[in-house]
């Protein structure tokens, strides 16, 4: 009887030891996670932070990064606590590339994957815009590139020339479009190749080459109204309608991707409780001519404008068109936005807090607008791009972002009736 007392009492020894162990194991469960400010970047190198979080303060953590994967450097491996940690990938001059970074803390493990795309083998800049004074126009493209590369008209070989076709390594092209005193605008598309001999990668850049100031929707008749300043011949005119009611207008400059001025009238009437909605293409501006990013093959619309440490800014605020849906969605058309550093745009100083001066002024606007004895208000602004002009100055032109200009100066001019 003794024996079997002593076998039970092992026993029941034998299964609170096992349930003790297994309730350790599962107070060592930690909440880890980890969030990347981009899980696809350029084949650059590209520096981002990676922030973990836990709710185990005192419990350690590791960080690895999967074999293989040794162009992806992370500024810590270990570590307590929250921690923002950097990030840094090597360029890439193969096919797309994948790391996979996984943290452990106790018996938790969470994984993030960073997708890293091919580099940039080939630049190109200059302006893509011709005029049609009944004389050869000719602009000036530049390249660069560390390769050999051809180029090549693939439409409208028939009116425009290059002056070479090869050529390796950084260099100048001169394109050049026969005379059209006609002035029926034409395009043409210009394609520039390079190839890696190393890894047999190629890339190319294709243009679209426009001479004079129509394409697809342009809008040849323009109207009278009283908000609209003097039209140039060298940008394009675009009214936007909801129905019968003009919406606003723009002149647009399709080599420096930003429009010059956005006029637009402002009533009680404008105002609603629509919210705003996703950026989108402007329809009657070809999207090779509008501020984007080019990813995997396509056209998309520029998402991390903060990379460039700027925001989208709204020429026409989206909170002026809140008494339709589509006319709100037309205020988020790409040629209607500005790269806006954010102390600019809506924060005081940079700190993060408060309003810049873009945003105080939006505001006070509105207000002038619901006031009593105004009927109407009819405003213009825009940025300071046409070159040449007194005081015209760009900051930078933003090259990942097809070459969207930003300018060191907007204005704001209204009309009160």
């Amino acid at each position: 009887m003794k024996h079997v007392f002593h076998k039970i009492s092992a026993w029941l020894l034998f299964f609170c030891l096992i349930g003790f162990l297994s309730s350790c194991k599962e107070n060592n469960h930690v909440n880890i996670q980890l969030a990347l400010e981009r899980t696809e970047v350029e084949g650059e190198v590209i520096e981002q932070i990676l922030r973990l979080q836990t709710d185990a303060p005192d419990q350690s953590w590791t960080i690895t990064v999967n074999p293989g994967a040794d162009w992806c450097f992370i500024s810590r491996t270990s570590g307590t606590g929250e921690a923002h940690i950097v990030v840094r990938t090597a360029e890439n001059e193969g096919e797309p590339r994948t790391a996979t970074i996984t943290a452990t803390s106790g018996n938790s493990t969470v994984s993030v994957e960073l997708t890293q795309l091919t580099m940039t083998l080939i630049n190109v800049f200059g302006n893509t815009n011709f005029s049609n004074y009944g004389q050869d126009q000719a602009q000036t493209l530049q390249i660069r590139t560390n390769l050999a590369w051809t180029a090549e008209i693939t439409e409208g070989n028939d009116y425009v020339r290059l002056n070479t076709t090869s050529g390796s390594g950084n260099g100048v092209i001169i394109v050049t479009f026969d005379d059209n005193p006609g002035g029926i605008p034409r395009r043409a598309n210009l394609r520039i190749a390079v190839e890696n001999q190393e890894t047999n990668l190629t890339q190319e850049v294709n243009l679209t080459l426009i001479q004079g100031q129509a394409y697809g929707n342009f809008e040849r008749y323009v109207p009278f109204r009283i908000e609209l300043p003097l039209v140039r011949d060298t940008m394009w005119f675009i009214q936007h309608n909801v129905g019968p009611i003009v919406n606003f207008a723009l002149e647009y400059d399709t080599g420096q991707r930003h429009p010059f001025w956005v006029a637009y009238q402002l009533t009680t009437a404008h105002f609603g409780t629509i919210d705003r909605q996703s950026f989108t293409f402007d329809p009657k501006i070809p999207r090779e001519l509008q501020p984007h990013e080019f990813i995997g093959g396509e056209i998309r619309i520029p998402r991390y404008w903060s990379t460039y440490r700027y925001e989208r800014g709204h020429i026409l605020a989206s909170a002026d068109r809140t008494f339709s849906q589509a006319a709100n969605d037309q205020t988020n058309f790409m040629s209607n936005i500005s790269p806006h550093l954010p102390e600019f745009h809506n924060q005081s100083g940079g700190t993060g807090s408060g309003q810049g001066i873009w945003l105080r002024l939006e505001h006070q606007v509105r207000s002038w607008a619901r006031m009593q004895n105004i009927d109407t208000l009819y405003v213009v602004k825009g940025g300071s791009i046409v070159p040449g002009a007194p005081g015209t100055q760009i900051v930078e032109t933003l090259h990942s972002l097809n070459r969207t200009v930003v300018p060191r100066y907007y204005f704001k001019a209204l009309v009160q009736r």
